[in-house]
């Protein structure tokens, strides 16, 4: 990939200096590749504006006049439909890929792009590829997300079923409000466990981060974040309180004797509530990540050309 002769005839034809230290030509490569992104739009967006200038079937004689394929024309009209799509930021994060790779995104689904667009890591890891491998890694997510959907909808279907065949160990089957009542409480509280655990986490990784000896701004700064995290979660606790006390109240004294799931649970139950414990993690893994990506700020880098 060695510089020929002719391009270095061609370079000076076109007042290009190719005599520039190395981080000048790399800054000069990237200027340039945005600056060709959004050429690339303004050029999509004057297409559809000739679009609609034009007569009826005066539009694709027009592209003639100009050697402009119509193929190509559609190219350039996708690529400002994606971008008019984005937010400002997600803008100039696309700006810097080459078209072919820009193509490939406005090609995929739109769920599946936010979801890129959210993480920096799988943003860089798809983008990273070639065009062609892009479009597969693309088609796999949104398999994968499709089949994430079809698993929701199994579960979702199959509760329903569990609903309308609940027994009490007899012969009469628990009416849906019971077998939702017995049901969604394990997976709300659940979820509530979960976010006690985050909580917890957070406080020790609080601590953990905090050099107080070395700080001078004091304990007293510091301990705000503690603070915090108390109120929160006993804000979370008094409302649990509050709950028990009124179950208390409605239900006999054996309330609080001790009891397993196998033992208050139908087979059925225990079957469900098995089957939903790992798709919950997995909501609540999402979730965390979600929280994550909103925390991070800051200016981005620059991108390789590709």
């Amino acid at each position: 990939m060695a510089l020929t002769d002719q391009n270095i005839v061609l370079a000076a034809r076109l007042g290009i200096d190719l005599s520039e230290p190395k981080p000048s030509l790399i800054e000069s490569i990237i200027q340039k590749i945005n600056i060709s992104g959004r050429l690339i739009i303004e050029v999509g967006l004057s297409i559809k504006a000739l679009k609609s200038a034009c007569e009826h079937g005066e539009f694709l004689s027009t592209l003639e006049q100009i050697n402009l394929s119509h193929q190509r024309a559609s190219e350039f009209v996708r690529y400002a439909d994606f971008a008019s799509a984005l937010k400002e930021a997600e803008i100039n994060k696309v700006l810097g890929l080459a078209k072919k790779k820009v193509l490939a995104l406005a090609a995929a689904d739109v769920g599946t792009i936010s979801e890129l667009l959210d993480s920096d890591e799988a943003f860089d890891a798809v983008t990273a590829l070639s065009p062609i491998e892009m479009r597969r890694q693309l088609k796999k997510l949104e398999a994968d997300k499709e089949n994430l959907k079809a698993q929701l909808k199994s579960k979702d279907t199959q509760i329903r079923r569990l609903n309308q065949s609940k027994y009490d160990g007899a012969t009469q089957p628990y009416p849906e409000h019971i077998a939702a009542a017995r049901c969604d409480s394990f997976a709300l509280s659940e979820k509530a466990r979960l976010c006690l655990d985050d909580l917890s986490q957070l406080h020790a990784d609080h601590m953990d981060l905090i050099n107080r000896a070395g700080d001078p701004r004091g304990i007293e700064y510091w301990d705000v974040g503690a603070i915090a995290i108390y109120h929160n979660t006993r804000a979370v606790v008094a409302q649990a309180v509050a709950l028990m006390k009124k179950l208390e109240a409605e239900l006999p004294e054996n309330i609080r004797d001790d009891f397993t799931a196998e033992h208050f649970y139908s087979d059925e139950e225990i079957l469900k509530v098995k089957r939903d414990h790992a798709l919950i993690v997995q909501l609540h893994k999402h979730d965390a990540i979600v929280r994550e990506n909103n925390r991070k700020v800051g200016p981005g880098r620059p991108r390789k050309a590709d």
